[in-house]
């Protein structure tokens, strides 16, 4: 007997078409995953292409995949350790700046007893004029 030929998909791919296996909606499995139907979709085309199905439909093409899933076709790829930590988000020199100014604007305004005692002229300038 030979070995089944396996598909590797990526972990997100294999539980989307893992859950629509199962019978659930596009909407619901969109709910459990917290993500929208779009990228559901790039997640089934994805899988559609790695396992070369070639059907008229996309409906097709799902009903192929849910067979080739509940054949055993299809393996999850291991993420290695850490991959899934979360990079640090790099602050550029703008959003520096921007939130520099709007931190300055802010303590102006409202840490300032004497803002509100000023006249209209100054209260009232846009904030952006300084740019």
């Amino acid at each position: 007997m030979s070995p089944t030929p396996t598909v590797t998909l990526t972990p997100r791919e294999y539980k989307v078409i893992d859950l629509l296996a199962t019978g659930m909606s596009l909407r619901d499995v969109a709910s459990r995953l917290e993500c929208t139907t779009g990228a559901l979709y790039t997640h089934i085309t994805r899988a559609v292409f790695k396992a070369g199905c070639k059907r008229e439909s996309s409906g097709q093409a799902l009903q192929g995949l849910i067979r080739m899933f509940n054949a055993g076709m299809f393996v999850s790829r291991a993420k290695p350790p850490g991959s899934h930590a979360a990079r640090p988000h790099r602050i550029s020199q703008h959003e520096r700046d921007a939130e520099a100014k709007w931190d300055r604007i802010f303590r102006e305004r409202f840490e300032d007893p004497t803002y509100y005692q000023r006249g209209p002229e100054v209260r009232y300038s846009s904030p952006l004029a300084s740019l």
